[in-house]
C-alpha cells in the first residue's frame, strides 16, 4: 500500500494517452493540476494534445520494455491505460499480444523505472461467469481454460492481463490498484461500444436493437475522475480492484440509452424494432462508492456532454 498522490505536485505517467478513455483521463488529471506525460505509440496522432499545456509525449510501444521504462522515468506513478478493445472483431493472439503481454510489459518497466504506483484500467468482463450474474471484486476471474471463441477472448485476455499485472506487482512491490469499468461510452470513441449504439443510431427511419439485453455503463469522464481518485486515495485504493460502472440498481437497457440519447439531443431513428437477445449483467459499487467516491451521472447527462465534446466544445 502506498500514500494518496497529491495530483497538483505529481506527473503521471498515461499510457493511451492519444485514445479514448485517455483523452478524458488526461483532461481529469489536468483539472487536478497533475502534468501529464502521455506514454503513446505515435505523438502525432492527436496534434491537440502535443500543443496541451501540462502535457509532454514520449514514444513507447507495448512491445518495447526499455521505451516504456523511458516514458515512466521520473513520474510519481503510471496509469496503464492502452489497451485492444474488441466486441468479438479482433483475433485472438492480437488480444493477447496486448492485454497480457503488453500489461507485462507495462509492470515491469515500472518497476524498472523506480515507480511505486500503478492503476491499471482492467474490465468487469473479467470475471469467470456464474449463475445469476452478479458480481463482486472478490469473485475468480477468468483463467482461459474451456472453451474459447471471439465473444470471449476479449474478456479472457482482460482477465488474464489483470492476473499478470496483480503477480508482478507483488514480485517488484508496486502498490497497484485497478479499475474493471463496464460499457464505457462517451466521445471519440472509434472501437467501443458508442461506436456500435452510434450506427444502430444513424438510420432516420428504421433500425433493430437488443431486447432485454440490459447492463451497467459508465460515462468515461466518470471512469477517468475514479482513476485520479484512486491515485489520491492511494492510502485506501492501493492492493483493490473496484467495479466502476452504474449502480446495480439503475436499469441501463438498451432502451435507456436510446431514450437518454434521444433527450440529450442526438438523433435517432423513428422506428426501432426490438430484437430478442436477454441478457443482464450486475456488478456491486459499493467499494468505489465508499473508497473513491464514485458517482455515476444519469445516462442523460452522459450523452449530453458527449454530444458537446464531438460539436467542439
Amino acid at each position: 500500500m502506498s500514500d494518496g498522490i497529491r495530483l497538483a505536485d505529481a506527473t503521471i505517467a498515461l499510457t493511451g494517452a492519444t485514445g479514448f478513455l485517455g483523452g478524458y483521463t488526461v483532461r481529469s488529471l489536468l483539472a487536478r493540476g497533475a502534468r501529464v506525460v502521455g506514454v503513446v505509440r505515435n505523438p502525432d496522432k492527436v496534434p491537440a494534445l502535443r500543443a496541451t499545456p501540462g502535457v509532454e509525449l514520449r514514444t513507447a510501444d507495448l512491445r518495447d520494455l526499455a521505451s516504456l521504462e523511458a516514458g515512466f522515468r521520473g513520474c510519481h506513478a503510471v496509469v496503464s491505460n492502452a489497451a485492444l478493445v474488441s466486441l468479438g472483431d479482433k483475433a485472438r493472439q492480437a488480444l493477447i499480444d496486448s492485454n497480457v503481454q503488453g500489461v507485462t510489459n507495462v509492470m515491469n518497466a515500472v518497476a524498472a523505472a523506480g515507480v511505486a504506483r500503478c492503476i491499471h484500467v482492467s474490465s468487469a468482463t473479467v470475471y469467470r461467469p456464474k449463475r445469476g450474474h452478479w458480481y463482486e471484486e472478490g469473485d475468480p476471474l477468468r483463467d482461459g481454460r474451456g472453451s474459447a471463441n471471439r465473444f470471449t477472448d476479449y474478456a479472457t485476455s482482460k482477465a488474464l492481463g489483470e492476473r499478470a499485472a496483480w503477480r508482478l506487482a507483488d514480485e517488484h512491490g508496486v502498490s497497484l490498484s485497478t479499475a474493471r469499468p463496464h460499457t464505457v461510452y462517451g466521445a471519440h470513441d472509434h472501437t467501443g461500444f458508442t461506436k456500435w449504439f452510434k450506427r444502430v443510431m444513424r438510420p432516420s427511419l428504421f433500425s433493430a436493437f437488443p431486447l432485454a439485453l440490459d447492463f451497467p455503463a459508465i460515462y468515461a469522464g466518470d471512469l477517468a475522475d475514479a482513476l485520479c481518485a484512486m491515485l489520491e486515495r492511494g492510502d485506501v485504493a492501493g492492493g483493490k480492484a473496484y467495479n466502476v460502472t452504474a449502480p446495480p440498481e439503475e436499469a441501463q437497457d438498451l432502451y435507456a440509452h436510446i431514450d437518454a440519447y434521444r433527450r440529450a439531443g442526438g438523433r435517432v431513428p423513428r422506428w426501432v424494432l426490438p430484437v430478442p437477445l436477454p441478457l443482464r449483467r450486475r456488478y456491486s459499487t459499493a467499494r468505489a462508492r465508499a473508497d473513491l467516491g464514485l458517482r455515476a451521472r444519469p445516462l442523460v447527462d452522459g450523452y449530453r456532454d458527449m454530444l458537446r465534446l464531438e460539436a467542439g466544445g
